[in-house]
């Protein structure tokens, strides 16, 4: 047995995805300056939630979408129980860019661990991304 055909990709259970959605959301967000965004454009479509279960036990939360050029972005990336390992988020990520013949998968990220963990995984730094905060108040 591989490593990608002992994970699963599940739907996520309602409780279990607002409940990680909103804990993902308590981390400094690349995408959602908002409270509230990632769970607002799950329940819109415009992000799609799974979960990475490995061996029966899930390990991550993902969300995703599907760019007009043929890429995979991640938009959500999210530990559950500490029990994953990197490879085990590749590995459902990579069955998701797969199964939508994906040319390539991106994710934006601020947490430095992440970005050496993908490093490993074969992934580059290709993009900066700056933000001017604009709030009155």
């Amino acid at each position: 047995m591989t490593a990608t055909e002992s994970i699963a990709l599940l739907t996520p259970e309602p409780e279990m995805l607002a409940r990680e959605v909103a804990a993902f959301e308590g981390i400094k967000s690349v995408r959602c300056k908002e409270p509230g965004g990632y769970k607002r454009m799950i329940d819109e479509g415009w992000i799609t939630a799974k979960v990475v279960s490995v061996g029966g036990e899930p390990r991550y939360l993902i969300g995703y979408h599907l760019t007009d050029d043929g890429g995979l972005w991640v938009d959500i990336n999210k530990t559950l129980h500490n029990s994953g390992t990197f490879h085990d988020l590749l590995g459902g990520v990579e069955i998701v860019a797969r199964q939508n013949r994906c040319s390539y998968v991106r994710f934006a990220t601020n947490r430095r661990g992440v970005v050496k963990c993908a490093e490993h995984g074969g992934f580059c730094v290709d993009a900066v991304l700056m933000t001017k905060d604009l709030s009155y108040g």
